[in-house]
């Protein structure tokens, strides 16, 4: 079980990753201040979800990626949650949840 856990934390981790690169470049340019488009950051979390618990080699495992959600203009937040059913009788299946979050920045590069 600590297997399914650990690359569901995965999962979510690189959702979100990928969600807090959805800026608002047309946003940005007009007025120099950084926002998440949330459209963007959506398709992009979920694109990388996807990719990430695509052909994991675990069977009977349901994992879903449950919340994409930003709070202020830059912090972004996922959340997911993965339904493993167990091959033997009588044991009932168990839920796994994962969340992350993180703050997307502005550097500057240096000339």
């Amino acid at each position: 079980m600590m297997f399914v856990n650990v690359h569901l934390q995965l999962a979510v981790d690189a959702a979100r990753a990928a969600a807090s690169q959805g800026v608002d470049v047309p946003y940005f340019i007009l007025t120099g201040e950084l926002r998440i488009d949330p459209t963007t950051a959506a398709a992009n979390a979920q694109r990388e979800f996807d990719s990430t618990v695509a052909n994991a080699g675990i069977n009977q495992y349901s994992p879903t990626l449950s919340s994409v959600y930003i709070s202020g203009e830059t912090t972004m937040h996922c959340g997911s949650n993965a339904v493993m059913i167990w091959m033997l009788p009588g044991i009932s299946s168990v839920t796994l949840t994962a969340n992350s979050a993180a703050e997307a920045r502005e550097t500057q590069s240096s000339p």
